[in-house]
């Protein structure tokens, strides 16, 4: 952690600790990498983005102030604004914002260990877009490594937190000629914080890579009808996450959007599926300690035991609608509005054998 982001830390765990008006703020210094090659091509880009967003609550809603700038005198300064912006509105209906008023201070500071060099990354990329290339009926391989490092400052009245979150993902996709002259592709993706793991996973993935393209090679259409299906872990996230996940955020619910409010608190699935929205696993794309709203990641049960259980939420949602705590608020960027999104949604495992399912 850089001084200037201790400094500005310092200043805001004073200032907002004796203000009476609820205000948040959040610091976000993000990086990426991505380097994506083909048969032909080998692109690299890099971006990055930082600063800073102050946050009022005025009864009703929230009044925000960001900038690139994140020294003590544009704190100052976007202070006073917001402070201005309230005086001038009038609030018919004044509700207290629900958030956890426990006072707390974590660090969550990752040493990254030490790293390949661009060039390294780069050559490692094409060394597996060659090796997928020579298999058998591969006509084009596209490998894609991202990298994106997050340094995070979260302070409101009572939470003074900071987070580095560090992913790394290694995305291999093989094109595939048929006997019929289809096109058909062949994916495999590896998740990881340490370069030289991810880069080994793969290469050790790619017996997996080539059991996937035989599949696809002996793969028949099928035919319209229902079917009992069994579906791969991959599948049943991607299920967990559109089917489930996304009709349970509480800003879609508040829009009326969402089916899962006429099915709260019922029946849904059999009584052992459990579906979950979790932050803190580990090298998985969606990990975070905490979210953009100072909630410690915690799990939050979509279907508990087949019933419709908990939705998550952003704060406005959860303040307007009266629910429970989600570590689920979060932003694209600093200078964009709070939302509910999700993190990893998966089904939770059960101990059962093929036939059971």
């Amino acid at each position: 952690m850089d001084k200037q982001i201790q400094d500005t830390r310092n200043f805001l765990s004073k200032y907002l600790s004796k203000s009476k008006d609820y205000f948040d703020f959040n610091l976000m210094n993000k990086k990426e990498i991505r380097i994506i090659v083909d048969k032909e091509n080998v692109n690299i880009g890099k971006s990055s983005d930082k600063g800073g967003k102050l946050r009022l609550w005025d009864g009703e809603k929230f009044l925000e102030e960001a900038s690139t700038k994140y020294d003590i005198g544009t704190l100052e300064k976007n202070f006073d604004t917001l402070q201005s912006r309230k005086n001038l509105e009038t609030v018919s209906n004044f509700t207290e914002i629900k958030v956890d008023k426990k006072k707390d201070v974590q660090n969550f500071i990752t040493e990254e260990e030490k790293t390949l060099t661009l060039e390294e990354k780069t050559n490692k990329i094409k060394e597996i877009r060659d090796t997928v290339s020579k298999l058998d009926h591969v006509v084009n391989c596209r490998a894609a490594f991202i990298e994106e490092i997050e340094h995070h400052l979260f302070v409101n009245n009572y939470k003074d937190y900071y987070q580095d979150v560090i992913g790394k993902t290694l995305v291999v996709i093989a094109y595939i000629k048929a006997s019929n002259g289809e096109i058909k592709m062949a994916y495999e993706s590896v998740v990881s914080d340490n370069d030289q793991e991810l880069f080994s996973t793969m290469l050790n993935s790619l017996g997996s890579i080539k059991e996937s393209i035989q599949r696809k090679l002996n793969a028949t259409k099928l035919k319209g009808g229902k079917y009992k299906a069994v579906l791969s872990p991959k599948i049943s996230g991607l299920l967990a996450h559109e089917s489930f996940g996304h009709g349970m955020e509480a800003d879609t619910m508040m829009k009326g959007r969402a089916l899962a409010t006429k099915w709260s608190g019922k029946k849904v699935a059999e009584k052992n599926v459990s579906i979950v929205d979790y932050p803190n696993i580990e090298k998985k794309h969606g990990f975070f300690n905490f979210d953009h709203e100072g909630n410690l990641a915690k799990k939050t049960y979509l279907v508990k035991n087949g019933i419709i259980s908990t939705p998550m939420a952003d704060l406005y949602s959860k303040t307007k609608l009266d629910l429970g705590t989600s570590s689920n608020g979060r932003f694209e960027s600093f200078d964009h509005k709070h939302y509910t999104r999700m993190s990893n949604t998966y089904f939770e495992e059960v101990d059962k054998e093929l036939n059971e399912l």
